[in-house]
């Protein structure tokens, strides 16, 4: 499982005074929470190629705003149908963000997004 930091020390002290660091789902206090997330769009790829469910397995980074910056795709079944759905949708996602010591920082969070299920 290539998400796993938890057997990474994290120095507090290079933590406490940077405003940019970036955490993952481990080190955080309270993790981000879904405030607002659109339907998201069955493609029209695969409604021709009469594939009926897929999933889509990513990471996004999450700023101290709540906001997705950055997404990339870790795994995809089937490939090549529904990444660019699962992509477009999550990066109009909105969450309340991950919190450290009570202020909001940066994340990279872990999202499987499941289709036709």
């Amino acid at each position: 499982d290539m998400g796993e930091l938890s057997n990474i020390n994290l120095d507090d002290d290079l933590l406490a005074g940077d405003e940019d660091v970036i955490m993952d789902e481990s080190s955080v206090d309270s993790r981000p929470s879904v405030i607002m997330r659109p339907q998201i769009e069955f493609p029209q790829i695969a409604i021709e190629k009469n594939i009926s469910k897929g999933m889509v397995e990513l990471r996004m980074l999450i700023d101290k705003d709540g906001k997705v910056e950055q997404t990339q795709i870790l795994d995809a079944n089937p490939k090549g149908i529904f990444e660019e759905s699962a992509l477009s949708a999550v990066q109009s996602w909105k969450f309340e963000p991950a919190t450290y010591r009570g202020k909001s920082v940066a994340i990279w969070a872990k999202q499987v997004v499941r289709f036709g299920e």
